[in-house]
């Protein structure tokens, strides 16, 4: 899950290095319900949540890895492992985007 605040003048995208699972504790972590980012006020309510792109890397890394070790059964086998893997991390990191956005600070 990645956090990112919308610039107020352009609407372009700014990634936050930080991590939370709420906006609550993103306000705890940063110390204060109000932060500036390239010299522009923000409160955390305006922060918002999105899907990262890991979730489906570590899956074909992993599906990779282990077909290479099983030749071509072993690519099947990866396949259907990584499609496992994959789908129960997106669905696990959808209802943390759901949770950080639905939060209240």
């Amino acid at each position: 899950m990645r956090l990112y605040i919308e610039n107020k003048n352009t609407g372009e995208k700014t990634h936050l290095r930080l991590t939370a699972k709420s906006r609550k504790e993103l306000a705890s972590s940063i110390g204060d319900f109000v932060f500036v980012v390239d010299g522009k006020q923000y409160h955390v309510m305006e922060v918002k949540a999105e899907q990262g792109a890991d979730s489906a890397t570590v899956a074909a890394l992993v599906g990779g890895f282990v077909g290479a070790l099983g030749g071509p059964a072993g690519v099947v086998l990866g396949s259907a492992i990584g499609a496992i893997i994959g789908s129960g991390q997106v669905n696990q990191e959808k209802k943390e985007v759901e949770s950080f956005n639905g939060s209240s600070a």
